[in-house]
């Protein structure tokens, strides 16, 4: 008897992974319903089993935070983009931002409808992230700025560490306890932003730039 119900036990399991009812006693006819119920599932394609896992391998999904870009290099639709932004140490006291800037190939770029804007941002003795104080300047690295040879055009932003005893820190003028956190590049051209660079990234969401700049009164 305890055979046999064991026996009956499995078979409904099994009755009910095939979506097989099990009331019927006759054992050749559930098992030639679990045959029939088989050959349909391959001929549509179906089985039992769960779905393959699947691996995200597109570098540029902008669900994961990357900027899509197209075969230029720069986001569709874009005449500029910034190909790259490193940060680095630069004499005592500054550190200095290199901005790689590409125009889109075949464009003649005019340089008066274009800004650049760099914005550093240090944390204050309340925790409080703000924009700096301190001295920032500018550089084109090799005037004129024309992208004749479509190379892109770097340049660089010397920015005054807060904490530094050099004329233009934020400690010299009256925001003492302040350290580096990081920055923001936006590229406009035509008063539409073309694209942007932040580290760390989540500066970008907490001062997000405007998609337009406001038009200059002439």
């Amino acid at each position: 008897m305890k055979g046999n119900h064991t026996s009956f036990l499995l078979l409904a399991a099994i009755c009910h992974l095939f979506g097989v009812q099990a009331h019927s006693e006759n054992l050749n006819e559930i098992l030639n319903q679990i045959s029939s119920d088989l050959e349909t599932r391959k001929a549509s394609g179906l089985t039992n089993s769960p779905p393959n896992k699947t691996t995200r391998t597109n570098s540029t999904d902008t669900s994961a935070g990357i900027p899509r870009v197209d075969e230029t290099g720069l986001q569709p639709g874009s005449s500029l983009g910034i190909v790259d932004a490193k940060l680095r140490d630069g004499t005592t006291g500054k550190k200095v931002l290199r901005v790689a800037i590409k125009a889109r190939p075949g464009i003649t770029v005019d340089t008066h409808q274009m800004k650049l804007h760099v914005f550093f941002y240090e944390q204050d003795e309340t925790g409080e992230i703000q924009l700096t104080e301190s001295k920032v300047v500018s550089q084109w690295i090799s005037p004129p700025v024309n992208w004749a040879d479509n190379e892109p055009e770097l340049l660089d932003v010397t920015y005054v560490l807060p904490d530094s005893t050099l004329p233009g820190s934020a400690a010299s003028n009256g925001s003492p306890g302040r350290v580096f956190v990081g920055y923001i590049v936006g590229i406009y051209y035509n008063s539409e932003l073309q694209d942007t660079r932040a580290d760390p990234g989540n500066l970008a969401n907490k001062f997000a730039l405007p998609l337009y700049l406001k038009q200059e009164a002439q």
